[in-house]
């Protein structure tokens, strides 16, 4: 309600503000904007107090903020994310309508991302504006065997690494162990920078080790035995190490800690049908639940569950004849063991994200932006 010499009539019939205008958003930062706000025709029966901001993503999710001054940044923003705004003013005596919504505006033309989830080696080059980045490797898990499962690979990650605009740098995705041996290590630049280790295979004869990681943080890949019949291990989490063998008959497989892959059930049945579930795999996306351990159901040894968005392993296949583990879930599950036979470990993975100072392992804007 206005009345005719302009503003809007506030309490005590006295005057609030009319409603002020925000020119389009500029990009102020990797996780801000720029917002500049024109004052209303009329501040009404008392000078303005503060402006509230009010402001919308394309996901959704609404922001709020309240400044004093015309120009200024709003912080806290989704690098990637558009956002528009729209704005109000106040003064002593009541606040006015908000504004329109402004055209969107995208913090951070710099925020990017690259995956490498095929096993090889590779060369990233960082691209312009960007000199530092966050990174994630998963190792590939071991190969099971006639007489026991592998051990899963490791997770490991590190964030803010230095990088220089143009120049390339050597990314190595680690293949999965087949054959009853080992998986692939997984790394950025160098194995000593940041990397996750492949689990050993059943030949390896190192099957009670939990292979090792290299970073910030992460976790080992759990480990397996070299007889009995063992289990495939589960990948290793953001904060945890995955679930480790069993070899008891139609035993579930135990689960891993904070975010990591589980192990796959015990053996189905005793003799040449003897099979046991592979291990559970994790992802790329940044820490979430953790798996499960596979269960023997309807005749087949399942796979362990996956942790933080991963893939389950596959059932023991015992159920057929074959004796034969389950393989691996990606990424980075191992293989189980059977009667008969060889099952795979599954593949390794690395990703990098940028800004690494804003976006971090093991959960802060981590997802598929």
């Amino acid at each position: 309600m206005s009345n005719r010499s302009g503003g809007f009539i506030g309490q005590c019939g006295l005057k609030a503000p009319d409603a002020p205008s925000a020119a389009n958003p500029n990009v102020g930062g990797e996780t801000s904007l720029t917002l500049t706000i024109t004052p209303p025709n009329s501040c009404g029966d008392a000078p303005i107090t503060c402006y509230i901001i009010k402001g919308k993503d394309n996901l959704g999710n609404f922001i709020s903020s309240t400044r004093t001054g015309l120009t200024g940044s709003i912080t806290g923003l989704t690098c990637g994310r558009n956002y528009c705004f729209q704005v109000a003013a106040q003064n002593a005596y009541g606040t006015s309508p908000f504004s329109d919504f402004t055209a969107a505006g995208t913090p951070s033309i710099l925020c990017g991302q690259q995956e490498y989830t095929t096993p090889g080696s590779y060369s990233w080059t960082a691209p312009d504006g960007v000199s530092c980045v966050s990174v994630v490797a998963i190792g590939g898990g071991g190969a099971g065997g006639g007489n026991g499962g592998g051990s899963a690979g490791s997770l490991g990650y590190k964030n803010a690494i230095p990088v220089t605009a143009g120049c390339s740098y050597t990314v190595v995705a680690g293949a999965g162990g087949v054959n009853c041996c080992s998986g692939g290590t997984s790394y950025f630049k160098c194995t000593a920078l940041v990397a996750g280790c492949g689990g050993f295979g059943y030949r390896c004869g190192c099957n009670y080790c939990c292979v090792c990681f290299i970073g910030d943080g992460g976790g080992k890949g759990g480990s397996s035995i070299n007889g009995g019949k063992g289990s495939g291990a589960g990948a290793g989490g953001y904060c945890g190490t995955g679930g480790s063998y069993v070899v008891n008959f139609t035993s579930c497989g135990n689960p891993g800690d904070s975010g990591s892959g589980a192990a796959g059930s015990g053996a189905m049945v005793a003799g040449p049908a003897e099979a046991s579930g592979g291990g559970g795999g994790v992802s790329i996306y940044g820490i979430g639940s953790t798996g499960l351990g596979g269960c023997v159901n309807d005749g087949c040894a399942f796979g362990g569950r996956p942790g933080s968005g991963g893939c389950c392993g596959t059932f023991g296949n015992g159920c057929c004849g074959s004796g034969c583990g389950g393989n691996g879930g990606i990424y980075g599950g191992a293989g189980g063991g059977g009667y008969t036979g060889s099952s795979c470990g599954a593949k390794g993975a690395l990703r990098i994200i940028w800004p690494g100072d804003t976006r971090q392992f093991p959960s802060t804007q981590t997802g598929d932006l």
